[in-house]
């Protein structure tokens, strides 16, 4: 787990890109919402099915 919420991360390797010269990459945006639609055809399939008994 880490130490550090990831803002401060960013904003410290900001401030370091700019004490050593360096052009800073921008800050990142929040993401926005958007909808997930399954693939029934995928999830339904027998290959899909021996995916998931594999993994549990």
């Amino acid at each position: 787990m880490a130490n550090e919420k990831y803002e401060s991360f960013v904003s410290r390797l900001q401030q370091e890109y700019i004490e050593d010269g360096v052009d800073a990459p921008p800050s990142p945006k929040i993401p926005e919402s958007s909808k997930v639609k399954r693939k029934d055809a995928i999830y339904k399939s027998e290959e899909f099915a021996e995916f998931w008994r594999k993994i549990f």
